[in-house]
């Protein structure tokens, strides 16, 4: 489970992204943020990136986008991967919707990963102060699931260049 695939951060997240893969994690991304978010485009580019990770699903958040997720619903149909739209004020045919509440998010993402049998889900994104909600969804769903918290799976991207020596350890 990946946080956050921003823009400015693209490159740091792929690379742990690549890692994570390679070491048999299941993914799932929040995506599409600052320039990206400006055309379908742009929006399609950086979701093709992900894809080559073959995600379980990507997460995108609708608020960051600058056209309508509608538009870039239509353009994802028939896709293999799974999405999930995150504060699309609104139903889109086809496509899982939740609140803007990024705790449930990340605690519906952890669980989907745990219940499609990836037995083990590390934690990348930010661990403490606005990011933390998030941690706490990841940490309820595997309580929720009978799964033991593991500290060395949670990686702070915040404090990246700590963790990444950390990731590249595993």
């Amino acid at each position: 489970y990946c946080n956050s695939m921003q823009y400015h951060n693209y490159r740091v997240m792929n690379h742990i992204m690549d890692v994570a893969g390679k070491k048999g994690f299941g993914t799932v991304c929040q995506t599409v943020e600052g320039k990206a978010a400006a055309s379908l485009k742009g929006c399609l580019t950086v979701i093709d990136n992900m894809a080559i990770y073959n995600p379980e699903g990507i997460i995108i958040d609708a608020a960051a986008l600058r056209l309508p997720a509608s538009e870039l619903a239509e353009a994802l149909r028939g896709r293999d991967t799974s999405f999930v739209f995150i504060n699309a004020q609104g139903k889109i045919d086809g496509f899982s919707v939740i609140e803007r509440n990024t705790e449930t998010a990340s605690y519906l993402a952890t669980e989907h990963l745990l219940t499609s049998g990836y037995p083990t889900v590390a934690y990348v994104g930010w661990a403490s102060g606005i990011g933390g909600v998030n941690l706490l969804g990841y940490q309820r769903a595997l309580r929720d699931n009978n799964v033991r918290p593991a500290p060395e799976l949670v990686f702070d991207t915040y404090h990246y260049t700590d963790e990444h020596s950390k990731l590249n350890a595993m």
